[in-house]
């Protein structure tokens, strides 16, 4: 798998030009995946309405030198995604304000996408679902660039060109997705389902790592300056590319190990244009290394609490700083969060651990960030039980060779 790594250190306009036409040039120039007249669907990560310093976001000026590249090709440029919550004109306007899309767009020829129809669409190599609600713009475009944001991940250990893709799906139907497949590895091969049935669509995956975020993330972590680009056609090799500068190997990310379990990925091999990896590691990276616990299904109902107690990774809702602004009890897709009041009549949200999918829907939506994770005792000796397994595994490839 090969994947174009370059060096950028800042947002300066002519810097992200410059590298993502490096990038481009790795693979034969943007004229091999962008024709004269055709319509592009510049597919970037918007996952709610954060400030572009937030780091949770495809950065602002990245988009807007993408886009006057697809426009000096000759195509059509509509850019757009399917934020956390609605998707709909009202709500998905203030997104792109907010993350400053809107102004970034300006002069470039490129426009926003104001389509918010979506449709079922057949899968292509499905493994969990025969048919995906995906949003027209993209699957009715003739071209698909996907551009994410390099994050660690509560969830699944990392944000990348795959899990990007899950903005495909309109709106609220997300969490319905969550609550369909509360399973590790049947969220992972769900994720991959998409990839593949818009994979037909999609010519180049990017992602910004200019600035990344680190810890809780997608939402809640911390900015981190990564100082790269990184740019692939195929989206295993970018999702590869970013977890070992984040310091991780291949088997830590869940997704990289369900993909190549149905032989998607043949190998964790990386070939990488442009600057060394072992150069661009982000040195003391806080990765998230997930456990994967599916084995709740197994348990007997009378033990699954104290399975849930002490194997499962849950949120926590910190009593005291919690607003009660109910966006977490509206947008649970499994109904686990309860609202309680406080002696003084406001209210607070409480996770019902009971109901609890361990989703991190609520962290992701939070926009006051009180949702932590709690690692208990059983999910970290299932953690180091992987963590020496993937060890191992490395350790034989290695004597393979």
């Amino acid at each position: 798998m090969q994947v174009s790594l370059h060096k950028c250190t800042s947002y300066d306009s002519q810097m992200v030009r410059d590298n993502l036409i490096k990038i481009f040039d790795d693979f034969g120039g943007i004229n091999k995946f962008v024709k004269k007249g055709q319509n592009v669907f510049l597919k970037i990560n918007l996952v709610e309405k954060y400030n572009p310093e937030k780091a949770c976001t495809t950065h602002p000026t990245v988009v807007r030198e993408l886009a006057k590249l697809i426009v000096e090709a000759g195509a059509n440029c509509v850019v757009g995604d399917s934020p956390a919550v609605f998707y709909n004109k009202q709500h998905v306007s203030k997104v792109y304000d907010v993350c400053k899309i809107t102004t970034a767009l300006e002069g470039t020829g490129a426009t926003l996408n104001d389509n918010f129809n979506s449709s079922l669409v057949k899968t292509n190599n499905g493994k969990m679902s025969k048919e995906i609600e995906l949003i027209d713009a993209a699957m009715k475009a003739d071209v698909i660039i996907n551009c994410t944001k390099f994050k660690s991940h509560t969830l699944t250990g990392h944000t990348g060109a795959v899990k990007n893709l899950f903005g495909l799906i309109p709106g609220l139907i997300k969490t319905q997705m969550h609550s369909n497949y509360p399973k590790m590895h049947d969220f992972m091969d769900f994720l991959i389902d998409i990839e593949q049935t818009a994979s037909n669509k999609i010519a180049f995956h990017l992602i910004d790592g200019i600035i990344g975020m680190e810890g809780p993330g997608p939402t809640s972590g911390t900015p981190i300056s990564c100082n790269c680009l990184i740019g692939a056609i195929n989206p295993y090799a970018a999702d590869l590319c970013e977890v070992k500068l984040m310091g991780l190997e291949a088997t830590d990310s869940p997704l990289l190990v369900c993909a190549k379990e149905r032989n998607i990925v043949p190998d964790y091999n990386l070939e990488v244009l442009g600057e060394k990896l072992e150069d661009m590691v982000v040195p003391n990276f806080k990765n998230i290394k997930v456990a994967i616990t599916d084995s709740a299904h197994v348990i007997p109902k009378i033990f699954q609490p104290l399975f849930r107690r002490f194997f499962r990774k849950l949120p926590i809702i910190n009593a005291h700083k919690c607003k009660g602004c109910q966006k977490c009890f509206n947008h649970c897709p499994n109904k686990a969060i309860v609202m309680k009041k406080r002696k003084n009549g406001t209210q607070f949200a409480k996770v019902n651990y009971n109901m609890c999918i361990s989703c991190f829907c609520c962290q992701e939506l939070c926009p006051f960030h009180v949702v932590k994770s709690r690692i208990p005792i059983g999910y970290k000796i299932i953690q180091r039980k992987q963590l020496k397994r993937s060890k191992l595994h490395n350790k034989n490839q290695e004597n393979s060779k």
